[in-house]
């Protein structure tokens, strides 16, 4: 055998060794909640994170909403603690959405932007962006130029209106964008 062979031989394996040893770079652990924050955190810090800023904006909104309440209706701190809880499990949740490293959720997908799904969401959007712009504009148009007063209950039942208008659009623009994507 010559040297040339040996050398041969020796980069086979080599690179036969390259290719079937598994990779040093560590894969983040993942669950369905998420294991990690943006900022690099771990769970605890995601958790942690995340029940300040609900337990802050629930503080903050309950405040806000003594101001602006009857104020017959409950004492101060009754009604502060009572909007902080009520309004801090949605900041919780919102904050933990946002704080979540996507990468570590199981089953993520790895570009969402360039899923066909979140194109046609895209532009559902619109379309429901638009529907509700026009309501809004048609509402404000219809109120500004009515002269007798106004009930509380039509100012209701119209944004009411404008929200179903809304989602209406945007539910039939998605349906009319996906069935024509995919005929």
């Amino acid at each position: 055998m010559t040297a040339s062979s040996h050398n041969e031989i020796n980069q086979s394996q080599t690179h036969k060794r390259a290719t079937t040893e598994p990779t040093t770079e560590k894969q983040p652990r993942t669950s369905i909640w998420g294991t990690m924050t943006v900022f690099g955190g771990g769970r605890i810090a995601l958790w942690c994170s995340s029940l300040a800023i609900g337990c802050v904006g629930g503080v903050l909104i309950g405040t806000i909403g003594t101001f602006l309440r009857n104020p017959h209706q409950l004492d101060d701190w009754t009604f502060v603690i009572l909007m902080s809880f009520l309004a801090g499990g949605g900041i919780f949740s919102v904050a933990y959405v946002l704080l979540v490293d996507r990468t570590t959720i199981t089953g993520n997908i790895p570009n969402p932007e360039e899923n066909i799904e979140s194109q046609w969401r895209e532009k559902a959007s619109w379309a429901s962006m638009t529907g509700m712009l026009l309501a809004i504009a048609a509402f404000i148009f219809l109120v500004a130029f009515y002269d007798k007063p106004i009930a509380p209950l039509v100012v209701s039942s119209g944004l009411l209106a404008i929200i179903l208008v809304g989602l209406l659009s945007g539910l039939f623009a998605y349906a009319i964008v996906r069935k024509r994507d995919l005929s």
